[in-house]
Parts: C-alpha cells; structure tokens; sequence
C-alpha cells in the first residue's frame, strides 16, 4: 500500500459495503453513518458520479426511515412503560429523521 492510500482512507465503496453489513443487521444508524461518509468521500473524489451519489442518498433516505421507525417503536414502549418524557424525547428524533433531507 502507497503512502498515499494510507492518509487518502477508504473508497467510498468500502465505506458503502460496511454500511450495507449494518443495514442487514438492522444496525441502522451505523448504516446511516457509513452511507454518509461514503458520500463525503465520493464527492470529493469522484464528484461527477451520479450513479453513485444517487444511490447512496438513496441508501442513506432508507436507513433514515427505518431508524425512525425503531424510534417511532421504542417511543411507543416507552409511553406503555408510563415514561412519557423520554418517549418525547424518542419520538422527536424519529420526526427529525423523517424530515426532508436536501
């Protein structure tokens, strides 16, 4: 490995292959994650790719929606549990997620 490959990091297809392990295994805001870092680096590496760029915001909208909906499940246990503000406090996040992302 060039000396360059070690401070460049991975590809964003690297990053891309992590985040789909976690999404398979419902770890969706890992997934979340990874998607979002294999775009930052997509785009200062390859920025011309759309494909790509539009595949992965696509990745990153569904790990968005399915971690809101563990939130939205949790918050509703938590209101079953008589645990009111934190159930607030979940459901807000679920919210957030599910927001329109630009």
């Amino acid at each position: 490995m060039g000396i360059l490959k070690i401070f460049s990091g991975k590809d964003p297809e690297d990053y891309e292959q992590k985040g789909d392990s976690f999404f398979e295994t419902t770890k969706y805001g890992l997934a979340k994650i990874e998607y979002e870092t294999a775009l930052n680096k997509l785009e200062r590496k390859y920025p011309n790719d759309t494909d790509f760029k539009n595949r992965l915001q696509e990745k990153i909208l569904h790990s968005n929606e399915a971690l809101a909906l563990q939130h939205k499940q949790t918050g509703e246990e938590l209101m079953r549990a008589d645990m009111f503000d934190d159930a607030e406090e979940i459901v807000r996040l679920a919210l957030d997620l599910t927001k329109i992302q630009s």
